[in-house]
């Protein structure tokens, strides 16, 4: 603790413990840690107590910190004998304690532990969560290391966990591909590997099928999340085939990978090495995917202004705000017999308006109407009028306060315009925000509320996102969550068919 706080204070700091007695036990070391060291408790009572907190797998949902040490907390008796009791882990559902508390930290988990995993026997308990808890501290101990791999007797052979696998494994051989399947081992084996077109010693790509290893997996998520990051922090690229994909659109996934393919073998370099930030321009004829980290490292090193949102995907689109000039409607006429009224009616307007920029919010519609109009400000019966003649306006529908084109079954998610003017986050219709997470989940499969309201919010040129803001993003939300576009399992957001991205609402 002391040299996190003297090494990295601007981080915000976390300790989790295994159980609510190890948890007790640290609270008591790092009150006698601050009494004993006035500069610390100093600088612990600046960032506020809240800001590091000591916690248990018990507790810690829902809690995130950039740094997190990770306090394994069980050992050996006097003797050296490991007891394979390890509290909350041994329970039901203790692997999923045990993957909450693994990703809690933004950036470094660091495990303090006095055990190795080879010290784990597995073969003597029926635990998920020391399973997975082994294959965590194997993960840890060996991450980046090309020789772990070799000296486990990484293996390859034409087996194959599911007829799926075989299928894919034949169609890509007919391609005139060498594929080696079951690479690998124990639970880190790939499905299928792809070997180099120009460097046959090598493998340009590793392929994970949607088949019977999945579907066995004690829990399907937790052991990818850790298979995945191992593999990838090797140099590996992984490519998932998800079954479904495979059996509805079989020519879309091959062009899928033999794209990907195409574009590692350009690069010329060995998927067998420690991976290295590149940048990586895509050309204008391919589709780009959202990328966070570089969208958010844009974001924070440059002001908004020169954020160049045309790195977004091609389905993100400019927004264009309608300029036309009308006359005024709304100069008014007395008649003797019904008093004054407007001269003119704001349909053809609304029509021409919500053409061209639907959907489009009301409170923007009224904005329009009133600049179209040269009209300064818009009383209540200015407003009163527009929204009634809405619903009287052909081909013009409306839901709640979005106005948008009868029929239009497309949403465009708009970034602001080039020329400076950007929505208010409040004035752009929760349907369109509703879209533009939906894109966002695709890029980067999953997401937790926090991360979605923050990385919703920038799409449309906001830093950031509270109060009412982020209550309409949350709405949003809600509103795909009704519709099933979305779900919602262990606080991480997910599509709930990857296919079916483009929201009718």
């Amino acid at each position: 603790m002391i040299e996190h706080f003297k090494t990295n204070p601007e981080f915000l700091l976390g300790v989790i413990a295994f159980s609510q007695a190890q948890q007790d036990a640290i609270e008591v070391e790092v009150e006698n840690l601050l009494r004993n060291n006035i500069l610390l408790e100093q600088f612990i009572n600046t960032i506020g107590l809240e800001s590091f907190f000591v916690k248990n797998l018990e507790n810690v949902q829902g809690d995130e910190r950039d740094f997190m040490f990770f306090s394994i907390g069980y050992g050996k008796d006097l003797d050296g004998r490991l007891s394979l009791n390890f509290g909350p882990l041994n329970r039901i559902g203790g692997e999923r304690r045990l993957n909450v508390a693994i990703t809690r930290a933004r950036y470094k988990i660091k495990i303090i532990s006095s055990i190795y995993s080879s010290e784990i026997d597995i073969s003597r308990t029926r635990s998920e969560g020391l399973r997975l808890l082994k294959q965590y501290l194997e993960y840890a101990e060996h991450k980046g290391e090309i020789s772990y791999i070799k000296e486990r007797n990484v293996s390859y052979d034409e087996d194959f966990d599911s007829p799926f696998e075989m299928e894919v494994y034949n169609t890509f051989v007919k391609l005139g591909y060498t594929v080696h399947t079951q690479i690998g081992c124990s639970r880190f084996k790939i499905d299928l590997g792809v070997v180099h077109p120009k460097y046959p010693g090598k493998y340009i790509l590793g392929i994970e099928c949607d088949g019977s290893q999945y579907h066995s997996s004690f829990s399907a998520r937790d052991r990818d999340r850790i298979r995945q990051e191992f593999l990838e922090s090797l140099g590996w690229t992984i490519h998932r085939i998800w079954s479904y994909d495979w059996v509805t659109s079989p020519q879309n996934e091959i062009n899928k990978i033999v794209k990907l393919i195409k574009k590692l073998e350009a690069k010329e370099v060995s998927p067998i090495v420690k991976k290295k930030k590149e940048s990586n321009p895509t050309s204008q004829t391919q589709v780009k995917e959202f990328d966070i980290q570089q969208f958010d490292k844009a974001f924070d090193t440059k002001s908004k202004r020169n954020i160049n949102f045309r790195d977004l995907p091609q389905d993100f689109k400019e927004f264009k705000k309608y300029s036309g000039r009308h006359k005024n409607i709304f100069r008014t006429q007395y008649y003797s017999r019904y008093g004054m009224d407007y001269v003119g009616s704001p349909e053809p307007i609304i029509k021409k308006i919500v053409e061209y920029e639907s959907p489009i919010h009301i409170k923007e519609l009224h904005k329009r109407i009133s600049e179209c109009c040269n009209v300064s400000r818009l009383s209540p019966k200015m407003k009163d009028t527009i929204d009634w003649a809405v619903g009287k306006t052909g081909g013009v529908v409306r839901r709640e306060d979005t106005v948008r084109k009868e029929g239009q079954k497309r949403i465009p998610v708009r970034y602001p315009s080039s020329s400076g003017y950007k929505r208010k986050i409040l004035n752009i219709p929760v349907e369109e925000i509703a879209q533009g997470i939906c894109y966002l989940l695709r890029d980067s499969f999953s997401l937790n509320e926090n991360e979605t309201v923050l990385y919703a919010g920038k799409i449309f040129g906001f830093s950031s996102a509270s109060g009412k803001s982020k209550e309409h993003i949350q709405n949003a939300l809600q509103l795909l969550l009704d519709k099933k576009y979305i779900i919602k399992e262990r606080n991480k957001f997910t599509l709930t068919d990857r296919n079916n991205f483009n929201c009718v609402f």
